[in-house]
């Protein structure tokens, strides 16, 4: 028996250069033909989803009320980091997702269907629980937050910030090959990017990394995402020689 559900949709447009907001007509026409009702909100500014969803939770929605994110990693992300700072951290997040890379979707195995999407919500399924993580930081104006994706400093942050504010992004994205810009930026990371070590501290262990260890499994992971096999052939080689060359004494 299908589950009487009210829907409140928070939709960044500019995600995946314009696939969320395709995603939202579609996703609102499934709804508009079960008759769900749902509300909307869109997003006008980086960083607003945070806030809109910290005041959604703060409505503490009951279990009919069903919160679904249209969006990208950075989307879900910023949803993620409203939900955790409000007054009920354990309100339930849906995710459609409709950016670039769509890491977490993919690993999670969500589907990208509006109507399988409904469809499953439809049939009253219970919340899975995902570890999140949380980080302290001394970054201005950003210096604790959650994530649940990945966390990344140094290399991982070159490739995606250079990634997001590079014009070539959303020409590819027009050619449905928009994860292509992780693989250059890589390439350029490797070229102005400089190895240092890593300590991490894991409650009474502790790991000292070489860079380029972790460099490289970085690498790998963008690789099989974004690249044809002969390509990623090419550039795991190639930043086997780099990495090498730029390994610290």
């Amino acid at each position: 028996m299908s589950k009487k559900i009210r829907v409140h949709l928070l939709v960044n447009e500019t995600a995946g250069n314009g696939n969320a907001k395709k995603a939202n007509i579609a996703l609102q026409q499934v709804l508009n033909e079960l008759n769900t009702p749902f509300t909307c909100q869109k997003s006008r500014f980086p960083r607003e989803l945070t806030t809109l969803a910290k005041n959604y939770a703060n409505t503490k929605p009951n279990k009919n009320d069903i919160l679904i994110v249209v969006g990208g990693d950075g989307s879900f992300n910023e949803v993620l980091n409203g939900i955790k700072t409000s007054d009920y951290p354990d309100t339930p997040i849906t995710y459609l997702p409709a950016g670039t890379g769509n890491d977490f979707a993919r690993g999670a195995g969500l589907t990208d269907d509006p109507r399988q999407l409904i469809h499953n919500l439809l049939n009253d399924p219970e919340p899975e629980q995902v570890d999140c993580g949380y980080f302290t930081a001394n970054i201005p104006d950003e210096n604790t937050g959650y994530f649940v994706n990945n966390f990344g400093i140094g290399f991982d942050s070159f490739i995606v910030y250079q990634s997001n504010h590079e014009k070539l992004k959303d020409k590819l994205n027009r050619l449905n090959l928009g994860n292509l810009i992780y693989g250059l930026n890589v390439v350029k990371a490797l070229a102005q990017q400089n190895t240092f070590t890593v300590t991490v501290k894991l409650k009474i262990k502790l790991y000292v990394t070489a860079m380029p260890i972790l460099l490289l499994q970085l690498i790998t992971h963008i690789l099989v995402v974004a690249l044809p096999f002969c390509l990623k052939l090419m550039f795991i080689v190639i930043t086997w020689i780099l990495l090498l060359s730029k390994s610290p004494a």
